[in-house]
């Protein structure tokens, strides 16, 4: 395992969870709900952001971020599931458990080809989903150690 005793840890209050995430390491926070993760030259885009169909995304773009959902009806988790599994081409789910919390992981690969992983953790009140696409850098080993951190704290 990697070891993270000297990571920096982003705590959300509101939210009520941290993660730990590489020294080098900065985040961009777009929204209360939305937190973009890389490396400095990865956090070059603009908040608003949208990808454009049929446009491949800049090379550059961060490779981790955490969005979070409203927990507002039974088929919220399936809806978020279902948005993101829409840009894989194919993909497998397993379950899994973060923190104590049961989780869905699909991993596959996008219709660009780059790897991606999605977790997402349902709650009384929101859907975590935490998001990793292969850019220039592969920091899949990354993300899984930055899960491995997550925790909630409220």
């Amino acid at each position: 395992p990697t070891d993270t005793s000297n990571w920096k840890t982003y705590r959300n209050e509101e939210y009520g969870f941290e993660m730990k995430y590489p020294p080098e390491w900065q985040f961009l926070q777009c929204e209360q709900f939305f937190i973009w993760f890389g490396a400095k030259d990865e956090l070059t885009l603009p908040c608003n952001y949208e990808p454009s169909e049929g446009v491949s995304p800049p090379k550059n773009i961060p490779s981790i971020n955490v969005n979070i959902a409203l927990n507002s009806s039974p088929d919220s988790l399936d809806v978020s599931l279902k948005n993101f599994k829409y840009t894989l081409k194919s993909f497998v789910e397993k379950n899994e458990s973060i923190d104590n919390h049961e989780a869905i992981r699909v991993s596959g690969h996008n219709r660009g080809g780059q790897r991606s992983e999605g977790l997402f953790i349902r709650t009384n009140i929101h859907i975590y989903q935490l998001i990793y696409i292969e850019s220039v850098r592969n920091n899949l080993e990354i993300f899984n150690t930055m899960l491995s951190t997550f925790k909630f704290i409220n």
